[in-house]
């Protein structure tokens, strides 16, 4: 049962983590190179992709008023 437990800490870890430093790169307090480094290509090409269809829907919502 410990090992569970650290299994569960570690990964509860590393989701807070993430957070932490998407929450910085979507801040601009760090940039994109320091976020590619810190999580990797992947998932900043992700996080840009979602944020790029956030702006467009506002665009959309802005225009329909």
């Amino acid at each position: 049962t410990s090992y569970l437990l650290a299994e569960a800490m570690q990964e509860g870890i590393h989701v807070l983590y993430r957070r932490y430093v998407i929450e910085a790169y979507m801040m601009k307090k760090i940039d994109r190179t320091k976020a590619i480094q810190l999580l990797g290509s992947p998932a900043i090409e992700e996080i840009d992709k979602a944020w790029e269809a956030v702006e467009a829907d506002i665009r959309w919502g802005m225009k329909s008023e």
